[in-house]
């Protein structure tokens, strides 16, 4: 059943009047609840992409981080030494 017009509106409604069918309330109401479908697909989408790139950040970055331990651990005795 669609809200009258005067609910749609938040206005109190008489009981002598009969409630019609408002098509732009309806419509709203459909649109939003598409919409919501819509936007949560858009974001199922959006952090599948967002996954898929920090995987393939990931990995050069760890292969960066396994060539810089040893040359840290080699600066290490050097660096306190200054100390």
């Amino acid at each position: 059943m669609m809200p009258s017009r005067a609910s749609c509106l938040g206005l109190s409604v008489g009981t002598g009047e009969a409630g019609c069918k408002s098509p732009p309330c309806g419509s709203l109401r459909r649109s939003s609840i598409g919409g919501a479908r819509s936007r949560r697909r858009y974001s199922q989408v959006l952090l599948a992409r967002q996954s898929t790139l920090l995987q393939a950040l990931l990995v050069p970055e760890q292969a960066l981080l396994c060539l810089q331990q040893p040359l840290l651990r080699a600066l290490l005795a050097p660096a306190l030494r200054l100390l």
